[in-house]
This record gives structure tokens, C-alpha cells and sequence, in this order.
């Protein structure tokens, strides 16, 4: 087994769940969608990356912490940055 395998079978990979709403979307669109879901979790389950999120999620360590190890990769693949306040508008019903 090389080194990179042998680096990999030491941490949990990351898995998906798909999940489709019933909502209108284009085929074009949903294939989009998966592209991107798919080309996150390939990074995501790369030997380096598993490494960053196994020494971020510790106990006692907020999951920012995990977030932060990928999140650059994820904003180069269109995601939003939560911490820049994207839910203060939303209300809350209780």
C-alpha cells in the first residue's frame, strides 16, 4: 500500500447524500448541481484535506474550524461565505 492509501485508510472519508426537493429545475441545472456536489466531496476525501478536517474537528473546537479547511475551494465553486451575514434578513416565526 502506498503512502497517500495508506494516509487516506487512516481517516473517515467523507460521504454525500443526495437529496432532491420537488421543485422546477431544468435538467441542465440539477446536472450543474451534482457537478459541483460532486466536485466537493472529491476534494474533500483528497488525502490532504482529510487530514486538515481530522485535526479541525476536535472536541472543544467550533465546527468554523472544519468549515474554514475548506473553504476556500468551496467560495472557487460559488458558494456564499455564511460569516457575511446572508441570514440577518430572514425572519424568524415562532
Amino acid at each position: 500500500m502506498n503512502s497517500k492509501a495508506n494516509l487516506i485508510s487512516n481517516y473517515n472519508l467523507v460521504e454525500m447524500i443526495s437529496f432532491h426537493q420537488k421543485v422546477e429545475a431544468s435538467d441542465l441545472l440539477k446536472k450543474r448541481v451534482d457537478k459541483i456536489a460532486n466536485e466537493l466531496l472529491e476534494h474533500l476525501n483528497r488525502a490532504e484535506s482529510l487530514e486538515k478536517i481530522s485535526a479541525a474537528n476536535q472536541p472543544g473546537k467550533s465546527s468554523a474550524k472544519v468549515q474554514d479547511t475548506f473553504l476556500e475551494f468551496a467560495l472557487a465553486l460559488g458558494f456564499q461565505d455564511e460569516a457575511k451575514g446572508l441570514l440577518r434578513n430572514i425572519q424568524i416565526l415562532l
